[in-house]
């Protein structure tokens, strides 16, 4: 189920105009996790070279279809990841407070109303990444999508949940989830902050994947995932790629695929 959101308009310079969404009841700390069981580990690889939005797409893509989310280590690196992690910081300071940004920066139209976009070699990728992803998964994923600016504080965590539910209708649905790691380069395993993947079911132990600088994880938007306390500041961009409601629910079953052309 999703959390309630008290939703907030932030006014600020240029780009800097966003939605900010205080979760209630989302947020959770270190005590809330004393009772959780040992869980498998998964880091990304130091050592792994960038590859083409075709080949991280066919992965993912193959990941997606196992019930699993897909880690790609330093999708990011080197100048592109600190001009990033510049932007992010520029925008979210660190405090004692959780803080979650929407922004409309996953649409071409609206970056070119901006004077000197942010993020912009990252966008350039996302905008690789999207159609690759609809090609590998047969979705008709749209262009744009949710661009969100994250900060966790020390001791926060997220409680379990979903970025779409299936038994809700709406217009247009997330279909693929991404996450983009903005933490410093030399996060270790006990900074905490791991993010929670249930790929095995209601009882199993879920995968857990540390938030390394420069790491993308891309998973389906239905599958199960939290976020562990972390130790230290956690900064983050979450994302997702969007289908009309029709294709969504064929995906799903709930319609046949005949009958999309009525619901759209």
């Amino acid at each position: 189920m999703r959390a309630a959101a008290l939703v907030l308009l932030v006014h600020a310079p240029c780009w800097h105009t966003y939605l900010l969404r205080s979760c209630a009841g989302a947020l959770i700390t270190a005590a809330h996790c004393a009772h959780r069981p040992p869980a498998r580990a998964s880091a990304a690889v130091s050592a792994a070279v960038p590859r083409s939005a075709a080949t991280i797409a066919s992965h993912a893509a193959d990941a997606m279809r196992n019930g699993c989310a897909h880690v790609e280590p330093k999708f990011l690196s080197g100048d592109e990841l600190e001009s990033a992690r510049a932007d992010m910081l520029s925008v979210l300071a660190e405090s004692d407070k959780f803080e979650s940004i929407q922004t409309d920066l996953l649409n071409p139209d609206f970056r070119r109303s901006l004077p000197v976009p942010p993020f912009a070699r990252l966008l350039e990728c996302l905008d690789e990444l999207r159609p690759a992803l609809s090609q590998s998964t047969g979705r008709s994923l749209l262009e744009g999508g949710g661009f969100h600016l994250m900060f966790y504080p020390i001791s926060s965590g997220f409680m379990r949940h979903v970025d779409e539910d299936p038994e809700m209708y709406e217009p247009v649905r997330n279909s693929i989830s991404f996450l983009l790691y903005l933490t410093p380069q030399d996060w270790t395993a006990e900074n905490g902050g791991a993010l929670c993947v249930y790929e095995g079911g209601e009882d199993a132990p879920p995968r857990q994947i540390m938030p390394v600088s420069g790491t993308l994880v891309i998973y389906d938007s239905s599958l199960e995932h939290s976020v562990l306390p972390t130790q230290r500041p956690r900064h983050l961009i979450s994302g997702r790629f969007r289908q009309v409601d029709a294709d969504w629910q064929v995906r799903w079953g709930a319609l046949p695929a005949d009958d999309t052309a009525l619901h759209t």
